[in-house]
């Protein structure tokens, strides 16, 4: 049966039975007749009556399933049948190299079109034992399968696996300047050295599957459209692992054990989710670790780029950067990280992500949101943050604003460890009978709501930049601040305290502390403390005192009455109470010289006052 093949490159002439590349000599096709198989130097076998060379395209084609073999003895006696210009294997049949070694390999010429080389496809196979093969052209595994255990197989171009083709590497060095696996394809590595002098790309519904060995990828790794990686061994080892951007089917690469070392790693949703996990092993990555999210419709749909490194799983980069300008990105994490860098945020605030923490440890130098909403959920483990934990955002909601909030830090259990604090969110620290589960041993910088349960903690040196609230939720909250009468608060700025259950005299339920002593807040930043409607006690806004162990309680006011007269205002009270003016809300007040109820006022001083009675 003589092999055909019809090419539409310019210069290519087709000549029954031969093939003619201008400047080359003809090509003809010896095919393998006999109807079992046999040994590769039988004369009788081939159509030609004579064996391969290196004029020739070969090809075992025929329907009959056989086994043909090359040994060393073969490479021995006939070394030049085994330079051959193209080799095609369909319809079940194997070729089989049994320990050929270097000095006999198969040499395969660059074939007669693009595509030709080496082709296995329609159930064909290649087994490789311990044998030298090299392909001048590419390696096409269309619905075929090739078996290496041991020896070099050398692609100087590309190999291509697709519909259901695959390769298993056992032992020894496959080499590729690229490698191909753009639908249904399977490359099993269990052992021995893959290197690709450029990429792999794999594609859909494909899938790397790396037991143990080493895989090097000088130019990256690509995953899309419903493809996987597989690392349960070995080491891998590429410049660049890119995950995603699908147009369909979830994409991702799975570590469970084994080492990973990247130059850069990301994952990118599109039309479908991307993710990377690692279950256990080792991953190093010498640049950055990137997160784009996506989404779809409006209210926006969750497509998510996520990253989850679990159980004992081992992680050292230098930088997380998440992007969630168009959509969704999730981090979770119950291992060990590294960044030796900076963990940063930014993106949309439509786009609500995920940074969840349930053990291990996350370190990095920095942790800083820069726009956007990351909400962020802490059941366990540390994070430790060299220098400054930059946390805020606004949920703006839909809807009309519906559901709008800012984003929340919710701490549940765990340790937290910065130098420095900037809050411009809400933080929720959850009830825990452990001390010493926040560590800020420099600066509190304070725009959003801190709350917190039955618990005892201690911060750094406060600064009010704006509004800022502490919630004492339900229970005993014990909260402390470092002395801060040296800090630049906004002198506009209020520091509102709601649902204190303390005692006026200090040491009760609730207690809010600065320092050990009274000089732990200045007067003005003292004046701009105010207690909101305190459990137990008339519901109103009560001005702040500090007490001689540091602690700020709400001082006793009475309500004051007023009524208006024609020219006249006229304040009332009870008891024998001080009346107290100030010009601002947030005071400073001045006592009222030999006022008692009732207080008329004819004439009004400037164009705003505010009154109070102090016992």
């Amino acid at each position: 049966m003589k092999y055909l093949r019809v090419c539409c490159c310019i210069g290519l002439f087709l000549v029954a039975p031969k093939w003619r590349v201008l400047g080359q000599e003809e090509i003809t096709t010896n095919s393998w007749t006999k109807g079992s198989g046999g040994k590769w130097e039988e004369v009788s076998a081939w159509s030609l009556g004579r064996l391969p060379d290196a004029t020739q395209a070969v090809s075992i084609e025929s329907v009959n399933e056989k086994t043909v073999v090359i040994d060393a003895a073969t490479a021995r006696q006939f070394p030049t049948s085994l330079s051959i210009h193209n080799l095609v294997l369909t319809n079940s049949n194997t070729l089989k190299l049994d320990r050929v070694g270097t000095a006999g390999a198969l040499r395969i010429d660059v074939g007669t079109n693009r595509w030709m080389g080496l082709e296995v496809e329609r159930g064909a196979r290649v087994i490789n034992l311990d044998s030298d093969i090299t392909v001048d052209g590419y390696l096409r595994l269309i619905g075929g399968w090739a078996g290496q255990d041991g020896g070099v197989v050398s692609i100087k171009r590309a190999t291509v696996i697709a519909s259901g083709g695959s390769y298993a590497l056992t032992n020894g060095l496959f080499e590729a300047a690229h490698t191909e696996l753009p639908s249904s394809g399977i490359f099993r590595q269990y052992g021995g050295t893959a290197r690709l002098l450029n990429t792999l790309r794999v594609v859909g519904a494909s899938s790397y599957e790396l037991h143990g060995g080493e895989l090097v990828v000088a130019e990256g790794i690509s995953l899309n459209d419903s493809s996987g990686f597989f690392q349960n061994g070995g080491t891998n080892v590429a410049s660049l692992l890119s995950v995603g951007r699908p147009t369909w089917g979830e994409v991702g690469y799975v570590l469970n054990r084994g080492l990973l070392k990247l130059g850069t790693s990301s994952v990118g949703a599109g039309m479908s989710g991307a993710f990377f996990e690692q279950n256990g092993g080792v991953q190093v990555v010498t640049n950055a670790i990137r997160l784009t999210g996506s989404a779809r419709y409006y209210p926006p749909q969750d497509i998510t780029a996520s990253y989850r490194v679990k159980n004992d799983a081992v992680l050292s980069a230098g930088s997380l950067e998440f992007d969630s300008s168009f959509g969704f990105c999730s981090f979770e994490s119950s291992g060990q990280i590294q960044f030796r860098e900076n963990i940063v945020y930014a993106g949309d605030a439509d786009y609500q992500s995920r940074f969840q923490i349930s053990g291990g440890v996350v370190a990095s130098s920095n942790f800083v949101v820069e726009s956007g909403v990351l909400n962020i959920t802490q059941t366990g483990g540390a994070l430790v943050v060299t220098n400054l934990f930059k946390f805020r955002g606004y949920y703006p909601g839909v809807y009309n604003g519906l559901n709008a909030r800012p984003a929340r830090y919710q701490f549940t259990s765990g340790t937290i460890s910065a130098k420095d604090i900037e809050l411009g969110a809400d933080w929720i620290i959850g009830s825990s009978t452990a001390t010493g589960r926040i560590d800020n041993a420099g600066t509190f910088r304070m725009t959003g709501t801190l709350r917190i349960g039955d618990a005892v903690e201690q911060f750094g040196k406060l600064t009010v930049v704006s509004n800022a609230t502490i919630n004492l939720e339900d229970g005993k909250a014990k909260i402390s601040f470092a002395r801060s009468n040296g800090e630049q608060w906004n002198t506009s700025a209020l520091l509102t305290i709601l649902m204190w259950g303390g005692s006026t005299h200090g040491g009760g339920a609730d207690q809010v502390r600065f320092g050990n002593n009274r000089n732990g807040l200045s007067a003005e930043q003292l004046a701009q403390v105010q207690f909101m409607d305190p459990v137990g006690l008339p519901s109103g806004v009560y001005r702040a005192e500090m007490l001689e162990t540091g602690e700020v309680v709400p001082v006793l006011t009475q309500r004051v009455f007023h009524t208006t007269t024609p020219g006249e205002l006229v304040l009332t009270w009870q008891g024998t109470g001080v009346l107290q003016s100030s010009t601002n809300v947030a005071g400073p007040y001045e006592s009222v010289p030999s006022a008692a109820s009732p207080y008329i006022i004819e004439d009004f001083p400037g164009p705003q006052r505010f009154f109070r009675v102090i016992e």
